[in-house]
């Protein structure tokens, strides 16, 4: 099989990507993908640091070697002649597998000692002290030289107070949503359409953590996109849709948890909805979030009395911060 090729543009630059077609052979691939690490546990390991390095290795799946068996499934034509990949190409959909495998051997000895995570190709790691810091980065890079790993120095940040994370930005207070993103909602128009909506509720369901009863200020906008609903904008969709903008806007920074202090927990449930939050106290005493929940309530949930609904809002919310709450 021989597949086209296409130049891609990357993000905020003028170079190409070089990409092949590898639709065909996709379909014949078996792929493995492995288990991912959670993204809010590496959000939470991140977060409530000092000091901040993040490293980002240049045209990271070209630095794997394909074995000399595998080339030949790669082959690709300009026209006019025949060319495969001696390095693990884009476009394939085990590249990313491969590539985390590959990643994850590299920095197995470093990610033992509970500083440094990654996240496909999004290497992050800190420092409460800056001589340890220098530290740590010697270790990151003899390693990367030992591997013969590669990096693109023009993305990679040093000592930082702050950076972005997976769509987050982590430093010594906590965790806030991105600005980027935050500003990329606030530019969206008002949905036209139910594709629109879904569109619109999962930008703002990523950042949902973040937001006080985000279920309850969303169901307007969620019902919409039940099945045998007719798309109606009406005013109190109208209201949801500037209300969750708003509420991005004016985000709290959330607290890194602190197993060593209480918990407290606040529940609130209505009608349809139920929300809480965990807080918990920080160094000066005053109460913090650490983390929002929000779940609607079902057809026969919607039944239950005021008292019972108040009720399963504990239980949710107990079960969805099980990990903090088990044992306290």
């Amino acid at each position: 099989m021989l597949f086209p090729m296409v130049l891609v543009s990357k993000a905020n630059t003028t170079s190409k990507r070089f990409c092949i077609d590898f639709r065909r052979v996709n379909a014949q691939l078996r792929v493995d993908l492995g288990v991912l690490p959670k993204l809010d546990e590496l959000i939470e390991a991140a977060a409530g640091h000092k000091y901040y390095v993040m490293v980002d290795l240049k045209e990271a799946y070209y630095q794997v070697v394909l074995d000399e068996e595998s080339r030949d499934i790669t082959t690709f034509s300009d026209g006019c002649n025949l060319f495969r990949f001696k390095r693990l190409p884009y476009g394939l959909s085990s590249s990313s597998a491969v590539f985390s495998r590959a990643l994850a051997v590299v920095l197995a000895p470093l990610a033992r000692e509970n500083w440094l995570v990654s996240y496909l190709d999004d290497i992050i790691f800190w420092s409460n002290d800056f001589d340890t810091l220098l530290n740590r980065m010697s270790k990151v890079f003899d390693r990367f030289e030992t591997m013969g790993l590669k990096l693109n120095l023009e993305k990679c940040c040093f000592a930082q107070p702050s950076v972005r994370f997976l769509g987050n930005i982590v430093s010594s207070k906590g965790t806030s949503p991105c600005s980027k993103s935050v500003e990329a909602i606030q530019n969206m128009k008002s949905p036209r359409d139910v594709k629109g909506v879904r569109r619109f509720l999962g930008c703002t369901g990523f950042f949902r953590k973040f937001v006080a009863d985000y279920a309850k200020h969303a169901f307007p906008l969620t019902n919409l996109t039940r099945k045998g609903v007719v798309f109606d904008w009406s005013d109190k969709c109208l209201k949801a849709f500037e209300h969750l903008k708003t509420a991005l806007i004016t985000a709290p920074v959330l607290a890194k948890a602190r197993m060593d202090r209480q918990f407290v927990v606040h529940v609130d449930s209505s009608d349809f909805a139920t929300g809480g939050a965990l807080m918990q106290e920080d160094d000066t005493g005053s109460l913090r979030p650490v983390g929002f929940f929000s779940r609607k309530f079902n057809n026969a949930e919607r039944r239950y009395s005021a008292t019972d609904k108040e009720a399963l809002g504990v239980v949710l919310i107990c079960r969805y911060f099980h990990h903090y709450l088990w044992g306290e």
